[in-house]
């Protein structure tokens, strides 16, 4: 069993969220210290990673270390395949990216990982809902 099912089994969420974070934290604590001298910190510029902090990394992990309790942790993660994908559609709407074979290549690949990872087969009969028969 994977340590992060193993975490979420025994400790809630937001416990592992508020402690990855933490450690993080005092990881990065030294360096910045170490130039503190020299620094130019102003509230809005601090206020703004703090929330940047809470929300895009915070919120996710949090709602991440939820998904793995109910399902495995690779199969958690697998969404994150699908930033590739979307990183190119948003450079085909966006920039005006053209889409290549090489395009269509790698998002069938990405999309095949995907489905291997959480086992995803739609071919599978427990996936398809058979009508049941008529009373009778």
């Amino acid at each position: 069993m994977p340590l992060l099912k193993r975490a979420t089994l025994r400790m809630a969420p937001l416990s592992i969220t508020a402690g990855i974070h933490t450690f993080g934290f005092l990881l990065l604590l030294p360096g910045a210290l170490w130039k503190l001298p020299e620094a130019q910190f102003s509230w809005s510029a601090l206020s703004a990673v703090a929330l940047m902090g809470v929300i895009t990394s915070g919120l996710a992990y949090w709602q991440y270390m939820r998904i793995v309790q109910h399902v495995s942790a690779v199969a958690a993660h697998s969404s994150t395949f699908m930033v590739t994908i979307f990183g190119v559609l948003w450079g085909h709407l966006v920039l005006g990216e053209v889409f290549t074979l090489a395009s269509y290549a790698g998002g069938a690949l990405v999309l095949l990982a995907t489905m291997m990872v959480t086992g995803f087969n739609p071919l599978s009969q427990r996936d398809r809902k058979t009508p049941s028969a008529p009373p009778g």
